[in-house]
């Protein structure tokens, strides 16, 4: 069984790659995947554990934005969601895969 954990349970690829598992379980009659979703819009997935997993697929964004039709504060948040939040994520991942502190 392979343990996949993924961030962004409320995005539509999350929720599309859920819904595609699940089928392929049950087709398959056993539980090849085990699946974990979180959600990343509050802090508390940073206390998370993400060791024991085989796949950490981070699907968490936000959809390309038109600059010339937002706001600078929707701006911010896309960058935040979009390059800090996958970055945040990816450190943690890296530091469970390979047992670094920082």
């Amino acid at each position: 069984m392979k343990r996949i954990l993924i961030p962004g349970m409320n995005s539509f690829i999350g929720k599309s790659l859920v819904e595609y598992l699940e089928n392929y379980n049950t087709q398959s009659g056993e539980e090849t995947y085990q699946i974990t979703c979180i959600s990343q819009r509050r802090k508390d997935w940073l206390s998370m554990d993400f060791a024991g997993y085989d796949t950490i697929l981070d699907v968490t964004g936000i959809s390309r934005v038109d600059e010339k039709k937002v706001s600078y504060e929707q701006e911010e948040e896309y960058y935040e969601v979009n390059y800090k939040l996958a970055y945040m994520t990816a450190e943690k991942a890296k530091k469970v895969i390979f047992n670094i502190e920082r």
